[in-house]
C-alpha cells in the first residue's frame, strides 16, 4: 500500500524549528514508538470511550465523560511516547520547559472545550476505523498496514498539536495563534493542522470499509486493480498544503 504522505513541501534550505523538526522526522521516518504504546494511551477510559459510538457531537457528551476525555488527552500529550520524540534529536527538552507548560495551560483554559471536541472526534474516527479493519477477513498484512498508517495519523495529531507551544519564527504567529489554526484546521507551515489528521483517518476507515466488500464479493484481482488498490485509489490520504511558502 502507499506510504503515508506526510512529506511537506519545503524548500530544502529552510531551516525548520526544532520540535518541527523532530515532527517531521517521527511522521516521514520509522516510528519512535510501537501502537501498543498508542493503545495503552486511551485503555483507562477504554469503556467510557466505547460509549463515544453512540454521541454524534462533544456537545451530547456528560461533563464527567468529557473531563475524562481532557485527561486522556493531556495525559498521552505528555507520555514518554511524545516527549521521546522531542529527545531523541533535543536531548536538553524536558517537561519543565516553560513553553511545554504555557501549552498545557492554554489547553486547560481557553482551549479546553476546543481540544475535547477535537479529542472526541479523533477517539470517534479512530475507533470507527478500527472496527471497520477488524471486519476485513483473512488479510493480516493489509489489516497491520492500515493500523500502522492509522497510529501514525492518530500520534501525528498530538505530535503537531505539541509543536504549538513555540512561536512560529516563519509566520510569527504566537503560540496562542498556532494553536487557535490548529484547531480550526488552518494548515501550518508544513500543512498540518487537526483537520489533515482527521481527513487521513477518515481515509483509512473508508478503505477498510472498501476492502471487506470488495474481498466479500470475491473481486480479489480486476483489471482495475487489487481491492486495497482499488481502496487507495478510491480513498486518497490527504497532501499536504502548506499554509506559507518559503523563499530559497
Amino acid at each position: 500500500m502507499n506510504n503515508i504522505r506526510f512529506k511537506p513541501k519545503l524548500n530544502i534550505k529552510t531551516i525548520l524549528s526544532p520540535l518541527l523538526t523532530t515532527l517531521i522526522l517521527a511522521l516521514i521516518c520509522c516510528s519512535v514508538a510501537d501502537d501498543t504504546t498508542i493503545q495503552e494511551s486511551y485503555n483507562d477510559i477504554k469503556d467510557d470511550s466505547l460509549k463515544i459510538m453512540q454521541y454524534s457531537s462533544s456537545e451530547e457528551l456528560s461533563e464527567e465523560f468529557k473531563q475524562k476525555l481532557f485527561d486522556s488527552g493531556i495525559s498521552f500529550l505528555g507520555s514518554d511516547n511524545i516527549v521521546s520524540s522531542i529527545k531523541n534529536t533535543h536531548p536538553k527538552f524536558t517537561t519543565e520547559d516553560s513553553e511545554f507548560k504555557s501549552l498545557f495551560d492554554k489547553l486547560n483554559g481557553e482551549f479546553k472545550e476546543e481540544f475535547i471536541d477535537k479529542k472526541f472526534k479523533i477517539e470517534k474516527i479512530k475507533l470507527e476505523a478500527e472496527e471497520a479493519i477488524k471486519q476485513i477477513p483473512d488479510t493480516q498484512i493489509i489489516k497491520e498496514e492500515l493500523e500502522h498508517y492509522l497510529g501514525k495519523a492518530y500520534r501525528g495529531f498530538y505530535l503537531s498539536l505539541a509543536d504549538c507551544m513555540y512561536d512560529s519564527v516563519f509566520t510569527k504567529k504566537t503560540s496562542k495563534e498556532k494553536l487557535d489554526d490548529f484547531f480550526k484546521g488552518i494548515p501550518d507551515v508544513n500543512g498540518f493542522s487537526f483537520s489533515f489528521f482527521l481527513k487521513h483517518m477518515n481515509a483509512t476507515k473508508k478503505r477498510a470499509i472498501l476492502i471487506k466488500k470488495c474481498m466479500a464479493k470475491g473481486i480479489f484481482r480486476s483489471p482495475i486493480g487489487s481491492c486495497d488498490q482499488r481502496a487507495e485509489k478510491r480513498y486518497p490520504y490527504p497532501i499536504l498544503e502548506p499554509a506559507v511558502k518559503m523563499e530559497p
